[in-house]
């Protein structure tokens, strides 16, 4: 604006911020649906052409309703992504294809804000028929997907069965128990967003969200990791108004009052409308409106939001931070399960924890295999972080023990395979050796094996291998004496001929050489082709 003014122009803020908020649900869209979708959108042809057929915009004022009531309603277009049908029967699309329809009024919320679309069923109740011979049956057209394009409502999906006209009554039936869940993970990111700011400062600014079924997801500024200690009081903050059973309030507000409310949040970048609905956790909105500079309201969860919410905060039941990540500099990320899921994690998160417990009493190869276990585990596993830090905390606590456990073992293994080599050394004819180590997929104790032997049978060739049939593995290592060489015997195509043999690669010098294989039930043919070349190459 400064730039334009230098220059005698004026800048349409009004209509830069309608583009620059077009543009973000455009983003958002795409990033939800993943691969474009032509019926998730209205070209601004097909806008144009509702408009003159006297479609209005749909009223969706039912989406916020708690009850999630069943409402009628009346089908206005059917979108096929390029132009608009009439009618749209169950099996004549493409599998792939979908389309969206349109009616004057809804209870499914369309994906905006961060909150996914609803889902569920419209079914037809009454008929627009064409002629006393129309045979139309109704139908049932399946909501995969809702979304909104210029204050119209697509429902997105596929007819199930019948038919479904343009005119017809339909019932919009939300798939209800989807729909709780997302509200529940609705009103949880904004406690976990009042929680963050109390725990971590006020520095903390939300930077994107995702309000979907199964989890909720919030980017946020902060500088570094958030610690054990304050994921652990965050978490705490939001299951005590969990446990409060909080009323949640909504109510329309000018903007501009709405803006005065103390500790009131509102999104870095977004353009809010005015009115704009401001979503209150414990304190009715219109206390807050009345005083709004009240330092009281600082202790409330209080957000400009158009999403959808549970009544009361007890309806969330549990809540499980299970992870939290830098996504770029000065963000993080947070992730958060409700409901039955997260007490699923919380559980999982116990059940960890026990197990941790379980491996400190464990000593030797059951220490290490259950240490190596758990730390594999501890990334994948969907348990809250504050008991993902606490065993990794444990488990480090291990790792001098597990260290002294591998290097005994090392130590046993390294000493039975020289005490083997011995015997086999010991119990051969004279000549080339070839010969079966029980080392597993130790290559250090065959090597010290294979120094055995040639200290034993300096003259002769020698090729030690390993089976490890847990691991499905094969290990071969070959030494081969000048004598030998000039013989004709070479060490790396020797190895190379017994991995064949046993389904791996092998090569080296013409003195020393290492290979494998990935079939250890072929060991014995593979000593078999090397006993062969080694005396074809004598």
């Amino acid at each position: 604006q400064i730039m334009a003014d230098e220059r005698g122009l004026t800048v349409d803020v009004e209509g830069f911020e309608r583009l620059m908020a077009e543009t973000r649900e455009r983003s958002r869209a795409g990033a939800a649906g993943g691969e474009h979708d032509p019926a998730a959108a209205l070209t601004t042809d097909a806008v144009a052409s509702l408009q003159r057929l006297g479609v209005k915009e749909t009223d969706d004022s039912a989406k916020h309703e708690p009850e999630l009531r069943t409402i009628g309603a009346t089908v206005r277009a059917i979108w096929n992504g390029s132009d608009f049908d009439e009618d749209a029967t169950a099996g004549t699309a493409r599998a792939a294809d979908r389309i969206a329809v349109v009616l004057d009024r809804t209870s499914f919320y369309a994906q905006a804000g961060g909150q996914i679309g609803d889902a569920g069923r419209l079914v037809v109740t009454r008929e627009a028929r064409t002629s006393a011979r129309d045979a139309h049956e109704g139908g049932e057209f399946i909501v995969e997907d809702t979304r909104a394009a210029a204050g119209y409502v697509l429902h997105i999906g596929r007819v199930r069965k019948g038919e479904i006209r343009v005119g017809d009554r339909v019932e919009c039936r939300l798939d209800k128990p989807r729909r709780r869940r997302i509200m529940a993970n609705h009103t949880a990111t904004h406690l976990l967003n009042f929680a963050l700011r109390d725990t971590l400062g006020e520095h903390v600014d939300q930077r994107g969200s995702l309000v979907a079924d199964d989890r909720l997801r919030f980017d946020f500024s902060h500088p570094g990791a958030v610690t054990r200690d304050q994921a652990e009081r965050i978490e705490r903050l939001i299951r005590e108004r969990i446990a409060q059973d909080l009323e949640v309030f909504a109510a329309g507000a000018p903007l501009g009052r709405a803006r005065r409310i103390a500790g009131v949040r509102a999104v870095f970048g977004e353009t809010y409308p005015d009115p704009v609905r401001v979503v209150s956790i414990g304190a009715p909105v219109e206390a807050m409106l009345e005083h709004p500079d009240d330092d009281r309201w600082r202790a409330y969860s209080v957000e400009f939001c158009g999403g959808t919410h549970v009544a009361r905060t007890g309806a969330i039941a549990h809540v499980a931070m299970i992870s939290e990540e830098p996504v770029a500099k000065g963000v993080r990320r947070v992730v958060c399960l409700t409901g039955d899921a997260a007490a699923d994690a919380i559980e999982a998160g116990a059940a960890l924890l026990r197990r941790v417990e379980s491996a400190s009493a464990e000593e030797g190869g059951a220490l290490v295999a259950a240490v190596q276990a758990l730390t594999a585990e501890l990334d994948e596993v969907a348990a809250p972080v504050t008991d993902k830090a606490a065993a990794r905390e444990a488990l480090e606590s291990l790792h001098d023990r597990v260290r002294a456990a591998q290097k005994r073992a090392q130590a046993s293994g390294r000493q039975s395979a020289v005490e083997q080599a011995r015997r086999l050394v010991a119990g051969a004819p004279p000549g080339d050796l070839v010969g079966e180590i029980d080392a597993g997929s130790d290559r250090s104790a065959l090597l010290a094996a294979l120094d055995t032997v040639r200290a034993g049978r300096p003259s002769d060739a020698a090729m030690l291998l390993s089976a490890d049939r847990d691991a499905g593995k094969v290990t071969i290592v070959a030494s081969v004496p000048e004598d030998r060489i000039r013989a004709g015997l070479n060490a790396g195509q020797w190895v190379r001929a017994a991995a064949q043999a046993c389904g791996g690669k092998g090569g080296g010098r013409p003195d020393s050489a290492q290979g494998g294989g990935t079939e250890p039930d072929k060991i014995g043919d593979a000593i078999r082709a090397a006993r062969a070349f080694a005396q074809d190459h004598a």
